[in-house]
């Protein structure tokens, strides 16, 4: 059993290596503008989230019972 196993952490794949990320430098300007974008993107995912029902009420159409 613990040869099979060795042998199958040979055929493991290798981790992936994290990006790195460089530090980001924005003027005054363009951080304004990040802002202004930023804000837009979440009211617009705000509007598709929104689970509010349209219909207050439903009611089904009568159903008959046949004997």
């Amino acid at each position: 059993m613990a040869y099979c196993l060795l042998e199958a952490e040979r055929y493991l794949p290798e981790p992936l290596s994290q990006p790195e990320f460089l530090p980001l430098t924005l003027d005054e300007s363009q951080v304004v503008q990040l802002k202004q974008e930023i804000s837009c993107l979440l009211a617009f995912v705000g509007d598709l989230l929104n689970h509010h029902s349209r219909v207050e009420r439903f009611r089904y159409p009568s159903q008959r019972c046949y004997h």
